[in-house]
């Protein structure tokens, strides 16, 4: 989800295949603009027995608070089959719970 200039946008993704980061593929986008007037709560409640509540998906939660080095390491990755922890580690002097932050981002 992204919210700029009063916008929300939402963006549905799926992998193709769990185990490969690089098959995710969008499903749907929508984007939506509140209008400032005031909402009831029957109307929050009415939403809320329409919608499906699924399961979140066990995975990591990237914990990565800088995007920039995210993209930096897939360009890390380029050329290369594998790229281990300790290259990982050693290439942005992390310790090793920063690196994992990264790599599961």
């Amino acid at each position: 989800m992204t919210f700029s200039n009063d916008e929300f946008n939402f963006f549905e993704y799926d992998f193709l295949n769990p185990e490969d980061y690089n098959s995710l593929q969008l499903v749907r986008q929508k984007k939506y603009k509140i209008a400032p007037e005031d909402i009831t709560t029957s109307e929050i409640e009415g939403i809320l027995n329409k919608v499906e509540i699924a399961q979140e998906p066990v995975v990591p939660f990237p914990q990565a608070d800088k995007f920039s080095r995210v993209i930096d390491l897939l360009g890390l990755l380029m050329g290369k089959s594998i790229l281990t922890k300790q290259e990982i580690t050693s290439n942005y002097d992390f310790d090793i719970r920063q690196t994992d932050y990264y790599a599961n981002a």
